[in-house]
């Protein structure tokens, strides 16, 4: 925004002269119609985050020998009474080689004798004496020996490499029976087998089966593509992912939320019993920056009155479902209000000068640009289809990750486990969000996929 704006008790003036009213009464918002409740906010971040360095003192103080699994520097005292020492391995320097061979080119030596000069194993130095006479008898000779191919023939080509390769890369959700096929049709003579293609690319091509991330096919469009070049052209000397930015986003939480991967016994399903009807999804509102988490509310569901579903020519009701609401302008509005207030509030917080956000239709309304540039900040919009530019999303999904660690009770509620959860990141994961957001900038640049 224009640096010569200014800010009156109830108007906003821009550069241009342009005067705006900025009415409390109108901007504040009826909490019948859009409530949020507060979840988390940077003051409670201070105090609830867990310390992430480890006193060396304290690791000392009540340390075993035989249980130490980290690396920590052991006084004398417990190196000497550790129970289990290995030996130290055996490990001739140079000058301890050469005065052995020394001793038996130059000297004529034996290799016992000159083994017991220098102190050198006797089976080493049989090995080491035994090696050169073979070698200089072959050379000789004229002996040179070539290392042999041992084992069967290869039974993928280079070729047949090639191809198979191509296939996965066009179409990463392949089957192994899918290539087997498509390699005997193509080429004759083929005697590889479905393991063979599968450790093939397992081993050689280091693919992975992986759940599919499913884009959309204008993710990857060269309008995008360019888009994003301008965006980044624009922004790149003027903010720093991470430094100077606050990252803002909605995500939805549900109390069904359960991890998708858990134990069984083999040859046995893995089981969970949930309830029959899915709980409600929970709106949360958050804004992040390098400096943690600055502010985080919760949207309380509420419902419109009934639709009413009528049949064609007649009066009578057939059905009423009654709608939610979901997460609307007003409820935005209200959420930047609580970030910019936490901004101004906290000294730590004074080097946040963007707003980083999606373009989602209710993050553009006017009022709330003006909002922001009466507390001296900006707005940032982000390139379509560019979450990874988002470091609020990695939040989102460690979030998530912690709440579904552990299965909610019925008399548990939403909201004091994601405080929970959050509450159990550290500083260093918030630095590390915007640090992975900051690397797809040169992605832009160069017009490459992400």
């Amino acid at each position: 925004m224009n640096s010569k704006s200014e800010l009156h008790t109830n108007r906003y003036v821009d550069g241009l002269g342009n005067s705006f009213t900025l009415e409390s009464d109108l901007m504040d918002l009826d909490s019948q119609t859009a409530p949020l409740e507060s979840c988390f906010c940077y003051s409670d971040y201070n105090e609830a985050v867990p310390p992430t360095k480890i006193e060396a003192d304290n690791l000392h103080s009540n340390m075993e020998c035989d249980d130490v699994d980290v690396d920590v520097d052991v006084s004398p005292e417990q190196d000497k009474n550790c129970k289990f020492k290995r030996g130290p391995y055996r490990y001739y320097s140079e000058a301890e080689k050469q005065r052995f061979w020394q001793l038996v080119i130059e000297q004529g030596s034996s290799a016992y004798r000159a083994a017991q000069a220098t102190d050198i194993s006797l089976q080493i130095a049989y090995t080491w004496k035994r090696n050169w006479n073979r070698l200089i008898a072959n050379e000789i000779n004229g002996i040179y020996d070539k290392p042999k191919k041992r084992g069967r023939k290869p039974l993928l080509s280079e070729d047949h490499k090639n191809y198979l390769k191509e296939l996965v890369l066009s179409d990463p959700t392949v089957t192994v029976d899918f290539l087997l096929n498509k390699l005997r049709s193509t080429f004759e003579g083929v005697k590889a087998s479905e393991s063979t293609i599968y450790n093939f690319l397992i081993k050689v091509c280091k693919f992975s089966l992986k759940r599919l991330s499913k884009w959309s096919m204008r993710r990857d469009s060269p309008e995008l593509k360019q888009q994003r070049f301008e965006w980044a052209l624009e922004n790149k000397d003027k903010i720093d992912l991470e430094k100077n930015c606050v990252f803002i986003d909605e995500a939805g939480f549900n109390i069904s939320m359960r991890r998708e991967y858990g134990w069984s016994k083999v040859g046995e399903k893995a089981v969970l019993k949930v309830p029959v009807t899915r709980g409600l999804n929970v709106s949360f509102l958050g804004a992040i920056s390098p400096k943690g988490c600055i502010d985080l509310k919760v949207r309380l569901p509420v419902e419109n009155a009934p639709n009413k579903k009528r049949k064609v020519n007649s009066n009578t009701t057939i059905s009423e479902k009654k709608s939610r609401v979901g997460t609307t302008a007003d409820h935005f509005y209200s959420f930047v209000k609580s970030v910019l207030r936490e901004i101004e509030t906290n000294q730590a917080l004074k080097e946040m000068k963007y707003l980083v956000l999606d373009n989602a239709a209710i993050h553009k309304r006017r009022d709330l640009e003006l909002l922001v540039a009466s507390s001296g900040m900006e707005l940032v919009f982000l390139p379509a289809y560019s979450p990874s530019l988002n470091a609020i999303e990695e939040f989102w999904s460690v979030c998530k990750a912690k709440v579904k660690r552990s299965n909610l009770s019925r008399k548990e509620q939403l909201t004091p486990r994601v405080r929970e959860a959050t509450a159990k990141i550290v500083l260093e994961s918030y630095q590390g969000f915007c640090k992975h957001a900051s690397s797809f900038i040169p992605y832009c640049l160069e017009k490459k996929s992400f």
